[in-house]
């Protein structure tokens, strides 16, 4: 049964080419036949007979889409001659209590159905707090499977650990960003402000498609002692940051973070810290002075996430839910 990934290149801002590539690799160790591909919106106009990606009608079966679910519409719509068995969309976004997503979602549905002449058959979602919308969304005929991302060879690429920063911010800070996303995101300058009066904290931002989240920055922002994660908004932790901290787990970094409501199985202390802004101050200017503690619970992070929270078995779990294995 063939299966074709396909993802934007303005997805790949916030790691779809990453999520993709992981998504495949876990499909091909289960033995599914697959294909990634970018696609691209210049080339594909709405009710190309061509299909997905320059594929012809009826190529493949089973069709998944990386994307936030509010953008998702657009993309789809692009896809043009959809003729599968299965069509899925793996969600970028929270929809959650508290969020406008699910009113996004609502407006999606229908554009969708416009546009494509057929709503998704899954979705396949990262976060449980949409189980909340689980009846809604199964009333519309859409069915939804959570599927977290995991520990993939995709997302450990560390190849060195001569650790050539001290502390890495790897996301939106807002100190350089677009008016329109300015009064969201200077939560996080804020407090890499006042973290830099205590110790020295590196920002390499993923805002622009020139600076996107591909191998080569990977590489050079790996190589840090603590990976520190901040919530873009007060509460709220949504796909990106889980994102920030799956990577720095699967690449052997001490991963710093705000508390979550994302959290596994992940012991304070243990596999991460879990602390407020207010106790990072302290924590990491102490991380940084004891090498020891610091890369054990880098090891037993690492160790964590590769034994018990796999990418490959989410899908697999996903699939047999779907009884597409």
């Amino acid at each position: 049964m063939k299966y074709v990934v396909v993802y934007s290149k303005k997805d790949r801002v916030w790691g779809g080419d990453l999520i993709a590539d992981g998504l495949g690799l876990s499909l091909r160790k289960l033995g599914k036949d697959v294909e990634v591909r970018r696609l691209c919106f210049n080339k594909y106009k709405f009710g190309d007979n061509r299909g997905v990606g320059g594929y012809r009608k009826n190529e493949f079966r089973n069709c998944i889409v990386i994307s936030m679910l509010y953008y998702a519409a657009f993309l789809m719509g692009k896809l043009g001659g959809i003729n599968c068995e299965k069509l899925i969309v793996y969600n970028f976004d929270e929809i959650a209590e508290g969020s406008n997503t699910f009113n996004k979602f609502m407006a999606w549905t229908n554009s969708v159905a416009s546009k494509v002449g057929r709503l998704p058959d899954v979705i396949l979602d990262y976060c449980p707090s949409a189980d909340i919308w689980q009846d809604k969304i199964e009333s519309m005929g859409i069915q939804r499977v959570f599927c977290p991302i995991g520990y993939s060879k995709r997302f450990s690429l560390r190849k060195t650990f001569s650790n050539k920063y001290d502390v890495m911010f790897f996301g939106y800070s807002g100190f350089k960003d677009t008016k329109e996303r300015k009064n969201d995101l200077t939560r996080r300058a804020k407090h890499i402000q006042e973290f830099r009066k205590y110790f020295e904290v590196d920002n390499i931002s993923t805002l622009y498609a020139e600076k996107r989240l591909d191998d080569v920055g990977l590489l050079n922002v790996l190589d840090s002692k603590i990976w520190l994660h901040l919530h873009r908004l007060d509460g709220f932790c949504n796909f990106p940051d889980i994102r920030i901290i799956v990577y720095g787990m699967s690449n052997r970094i001490c991963v710093v973070s705000e508390p979550t409501r994302w959290n596994p199985f992940f012991v304070d202390g243990v596999h991460w810290f879990s602390r407020t802004t207010d106790e990072m101050i302290e924590l990491c200017p102490a991380l940084l002075k004891d090498d020891e503690l610091r890369n054990r619970v880098a090891n037993n992070g690492y160790l964590a996430i590769k034994k018990h929270w796999r990418f490959e078995d989410h899908v697999r779990r996903a699939l047999r839910e779907l009884e597409l294995l």
